[in-house]
């Protein structure tokens, strides 16, 4: 045909644009496909290093104190806390920006014995003095047309049942401590990553007024 160009070369045009196509596929590729171009392509190889890709566990929403009492944040005990809690990575663009993203669970994630543990910790000794609640990282999903045996991340919910700060040593101050244990299929043992709320008391729930509550912050 007059006037045509060359073939088309997917194999040069991939050589040539590898950064641009790394940057804008691998960070939502899984391990395995990223495994599998980084065989054809050192940019996908390189890629998590050059990136300075981190994931950690951090709460999806921020959840609020139930008060304040003078300038301490506080918690009541016996009253529900919510706490949506997702692995979310951060890793930089070609551009040198940075970007935040949630991560959807992988093929190699063991979905029925991946765990969430809650912990109240002293913030005085780094002991954890009352266990929360500890169950399955996901849950099927089973609303609408979705795959039956798809997951979704469980919100979690709990109540402080035990401590109170009067009955610790001055200040009396506590974190939440959440402890993702992520197991891996064909592969023994746990990844372990945790996230910990900032410092607050513990009081009973009378002694809270409720304009307070109406004040409560962000932890």
């Amino acid at each position: 045909m007059s006037g045509a160009g060359p073939p088309f070369d997917a194999g040069q045009f991939f050589a040539s644009k590898q950064v641009e196509l790394c940057d804008l596929l691998a960070p939502h590729l899984e391990a395995n496909d990223l495994a599998t171009l980084a065989c054809v392509a050192r940019t996908f190889c390189v890629w998590p290093a050059l990136a300075h890709r981190r994931c950690r566990l951090a709460p999806r929403h921020k959840f609020e104190a139930h008060g304040r009492v003078g300038d301490r944040v506080v918690m009541r005990r016996r009253r529900t806390i919510k706490l949506d809690v997702v692995m979310l990575e951060k890793y930089t663009s070609a551009s040198g920006r940075r970007w935040p993203r949630m991560v959807s669970p992988g093929s190699g994630v063991d979905l029925a014995n991946s765990l969430i543990h809650v912990d109240l910790v002293c913030e005085r000794t780094g002991r954890a003095v009352e266990k929360l609640f500890v169950k399955k990282m996901f849950k099927h999903d089973t609303r609408g047309k979705k795959d039956t045996h798809g997951y979704r991340w469980r919100p979690v919910g709990f109540q402080i049942r035990e401590t109170l700060s009067s009955n610790h040593p001055s200040p009396g101050m506590f974190r939440l401590r959440a402890t993702a244990r992520v197991a891996r299929l064909g592969r023994p043992g746990y990844g372990t990553y945790e996230h910990f709320s900032r410092c607050f008391a513990v009081v009973n729930h009378n002694v809270l007024p409720k304009q307070h509550e109406a004040n409560a912050r962000a932890l």
